[in-house]
């Protein structure tokens, strides 16, 4: 062995610092890529926000003219206002039925996962018996 040639404890030594480097470089590639993706997240959760707003004036408007429509039925402002807010009540509140059913921890739990780790276990208790 000549004195230029590596011996194998400094090729593994540098195999490692190596991997360690690489490591370091994909981890702080990662950090870059999720501040990149959360402007982003950010500036989408921003839009929505605005969309919200202006389909709550929207619907605002929409009872307002609802209200005006039934007076000029005939009703009373106040049974117009009345009926048109308890219609708008019965969607909210069928929406939010609707919104808690779909996240009821019945229908998120994931079952197959769940029954595959447990199966998963079973068979490394087996073989480890």
């Amino acid at each position: 062995m000549t004195p230029d040639q590596p011996t194998v404890f400094q090729a593994v030594g540098e195999t490692v610092a190596r991997a360690s480097e690489l490591v370091q470089l994909e981890i702080w590639l990662a950090k870059a890529e999720l501040a990149e993706k959360s402007v982003h997240l950010k500036a989408g959760l921003a839009t929505i926000l605005v969309g919200c707003v202006l389909v709550i004036v929207a619907l605002l408007l929409l009872a307002q003219a609802l209200v005006l429509l039934m007076i000029g039925f005939g009703l009373s402002p106040l049974a117009a206002t009345l009926i048109v807010a308890a219609a708008f009540a019965c969607g909210g509140i069928a929406l939010v039925a609707g919104g808690r059913r779909a996240l009821d921890t019945e229908t998120i739990t994931p079952h197959r996962t769940l029954d595959d780790l447990e199966r998963d276990r079973a068979l490394v208790k087996e073989k480890l018996s």
